[in-house]
């Protein structure tokens, strides 16, 4: 064992003190995959400075940039919880975005659109005006990860930035948004990145395609040579009052028709595990299979595009991560 003379551990600590700070990373992987949390807390100066929670949604958010393509899948507004989980896939061409919208529970048709859209999949970056402004603070545990912690003041009027990055491959942690409003007013807007990865799980990618214009989507369904007997069991457990208000297949109801057991019981099964409240097995009667397929794509008006990390985390456009918020 070296012993630390005086001399050697000043020039130990010189060393340390002289190192440079960690630079942000410039821009996000080409391929990547993560769980995102987004909420905004918004307040005023003179009466609510402490604020109030008013947007608190997740997803899990893949982009590929060798596919061409990006997705949110399993998507949930965190304080409304609803029965529908939306999901989208858009594709990237020379001259076209193709994007679709879907609910589990609208297997049977959901919505598809194309337009314009200039350049193929735009790489997520952060302008150099910002990346010029950032300043090292620090690492913070952030994510259950340890992230180095930088922020970057007036990036525009009235707007400040923080960003966190993984210490050790430099991967998102957070991202942060202060703004100052008008009337004493401000809001903060939070993207946190729990679990990213340069990897998109098989399975994901599978659920991005079923959303795709033409694709057969996802759904929770009887399988097929089970008996009667077998889905009438499972009916009445998932039709308990306190599992699932089942009236919509009941007479009258807008899902009487076809008045089938297999029918019913596809109905039943799906309306259930689209509410996030267990697996699609149902003592091993029923399976995720692919509904209707989606029709051709309906055109629709050319629309400026925009940031992915707009609130909802929706198609990109050419423009560079934060342009638009900044």
């Amino acid at each position: 064992m070296v012993a630390l003379t005086a001399p050697l551990l000043a020039c130990m600590l010189a060393a340390a003190q002289s190192a440079p700070d960690p630079k942000p990373p410039a821009e996000f992987p080409k391929t990547w995959n993560s769980w995102v949390l987004t909420s905004v807390v918004s307040g005023n100066y003179d009466l609510n400075i402490s604020g109030n929670l008013t947007h608190n949604f997740g997803q899990v958010i893949s982009v590929s940039g060798d596919g061409n393509w990006s997705c949110r899948t399993q998507q949930s507004e965190l304080l409304k919880p609803a029965d529908k989980v939306p999901g989208d896939f858009c594709e990237y061409s020379a001259h076209n975005r193709s994007h679709r919208s879907d609910t589990r529970q609208a297997a049977q048709g959901g919505s598809c659109t194309t337009s314009a859209l200039d350049g193929a999949l735009p790489k997520l970056a952060f302008p150099k005006a910002v990346l010029d402004k950032f300043m090292f603070l620090g690492v913070d545990k952030v994510n259950q990860k340890m992230c180095n912690h930088w922020t970057a003041l007036g990036v525009s009027p009235g707007v400040d930035i923080d960003f966190w990055a993984s210490v050790n491959d430099s991967f998102p942690c957070e991202i942060s948004q202060r703004r100052s409003l008008t009337g004493g007013n401000w809001d903060i807007t939070t993207w946190a990145f729990d679990g990213f990865n340069t990897v998109i799980p098989h399975d994901t990618i599978e659920e991005c395609m079923s959303l795709k214009c033409g694709a057969k989507p996802l759904k929770c369904a009887a399988k097929e040579n089970v008996t009667d007997e077998q889905l009438g069991g499972a009916l009445g457990w998932v039709c308990d009052p306190q599992n699932l208000d089942c009236t919509p297949i009941q007479p009258g109801g807008d899902h009487y028709q076809p008045n089938t057991l297999t029918d019913h019981c596809n109905w039943a099964f799906e309306a259930f595990y689209s509410q996030g409240k267990g697996s699609c097995d149902f003592g091993g009667v029923a399976e995720l299979t692919r509904g209707s397929s989606i029709g051709n794509p309906v055109p629709s008006m050319s629309q400026k595009g925009h940031s992915i990390f707009e609130l909802d985390l929706a198609c990109t456009s050419a423009t560079p991560i934060f342009e638009v918020l900044v």
